[in-house]
């Protein structure tokens, strides 16, 4: 009779935490799978992105402590994504290494969605290293890629995406929805290989490397989409808002921003994020849709969004209201050695097209001096037929006059 009355009095309980479930938002779960979407660099793949501009000469930079931004798919049918494609859309963020100025690292996190309906989270790690010609050729790793999926939660619903630095080097990854976070990895970037001198700090804002007329500019924090292939198809949209730093314990959001499309993407000298424009996707963004602050709503088209478009130019803002916080902070710890970071593969290359240059030139000049001491006996040789000739001539016209 007792357990009965408990049963009676547990029952509306449960009841009414059902029905919380049910009004509240549903919980969402991660795991994790080997299905990766990599962002690559200067591959094949379209891009398309805003970035931080610090100052509007792309002269300044700094560095801080994590990255965010806010990311969804509204309106989206995968259903008409091609077999076996993704979409993705997030945040691409650069950092530097404390010795070596030729070596730097590209983190990407994103939101991604398949042709099957998955929803995934996608981080990974880039190692690149620009090339000093003719020693050195520009080559990359990919250090990590790693993937969970999403689950108890829906496509258009926003999503946060965050990259903080934590002690010893590490990088710690969180996805927010309403008012549920999971801080899902964390990941000791200084124990991978060839990265104890990471400079533990995200770099953001823009600066011009190399020399006229090769120099670049190049944007540190960016954030965009990118795909397997290109969605040509009006089916889909992706919508990215409130890219935002953490400097100083404040999150602040990015003031101004501009686009960049694939094929100027860098994030130093020779490398950039997906490497192929992305043709015939336009945005809704502030400036021409003043409903829509610090936001980029991509969608396909028959115009392509141009790279140089003002997106929006505010007030910087922190998330909790207050004004004036600074958005960088100065760069620390920068490289102090420029070219010392070569592989023996490396090196091999590079002395290889520095011999094959070589004795090209080498052979060139062989070519050229035995054509020019042919000319020299040809010359020669003239010249004393010239002379034998003269002197019979000289002897005939003797004979002539004696004869005379």
């Amino acid at each position: 009779m007792k357990f009965l009355r408990f049963a009676f009095l547990l029952g509306p309980l449960m009841l009414a935490c059902a029905a919380s479930s049910v009004r509240g938002y549903p919980s969402f779960t991660l795991m994790e799978t080997e299905n990766h979407h990599v962002a690559e660099l200067n591959s094949n793949q379209p891009y398309i992105a805003g970035c931080c501009v610090a100052s509007e000469d792309l002269m300044k930079y700094g560095t801080v402590n994590g990255t965010a931004v806010d990311v969804c798919f509204p309106s989206t049918d995968s259903g008409y994504f091609p077999s076996g494609s993704w979409l993705g859309t997030g945040m691409f963020v650069q950092a530097q290494d404390t010795r070596f100025l030729h070596v730097d690292y590209g983190f990407y996190m994103m939101l991604v969605l398949d042709a099957s309906g998955g929803l995934f989270v996608d981080i990974g790690l880039h190692q690149t290293r620009e090339g000093a010609m003719p020693l050195l050729m520009p080559s990359e790793e990919l250090l990590y890629a790693r993937t969970w999926q999403l689950s108890g939660v829906d496509r258009a619903t926003p999503f946060t995406l965050a990259m903080e630095w934590a002690e010893n080097k590490t990088v710690n990854y969180s996805v927010q929805v309403s008012t549920e976070s999971i801080g899902f990895a964390s990941i000791r970037v200084s124990s991978l290989p060839n990265c104890e001198n990471i400079i533990p700090r995200f770099y953001s804002g823009n600066i011009v490397v190399g020399q006229f007329p090769m120099s670049r500019y190049v944007h540190y924090f960016q954030f965009g989409i990118t795909s397997s292939i290109q969605m040509a198809n009006d089916h889909w949209s992706a919508l990215l808002k409130d890219p935002r730093t953490l400097t100083l314990d404040n999150w602040c959001l990015v003031e101004r921003a501009w686009s960049i499309q694939g094929d100027l993407s860098y994030i130093d000298q020779d490398w950039r994020w997906g490497g192929r424009s992305y043709a015939g996707v336009d945005a809704r963004y502030q400036i021409n849709s003043p409903e829509s602050p610090n936001q980029m709503l991509f969608f396909h088209s028959d115009r392509t969004l141009s790279t140089g478009a003002l997106l929006w130019d505010s007030v910087n803002v922190s998330t909790d209201g207050s004004t004036g916080v600074p958005t960088l902070q100065a760069a620390q710890n920068e490289p102090t050695f420029v070219r010392d970071y070569w592989s023996v593969e490396h090196l091999a290359s590079g002395l290889a097209i520095l011999v094959v240059g070589t004795t090209c030139s080498m052979l060139r000049m062989s070519k050229f001096r035995a054509q020019v001491s042919l000319l020299r006996r040809m010359k020669a040789k003239m010249s004393c037929s010239v002379a034998s000739r003269n002197g019979f001539l000289r002897k005939s016209l003797s004979s002539v006059a004696i004869l005379d």
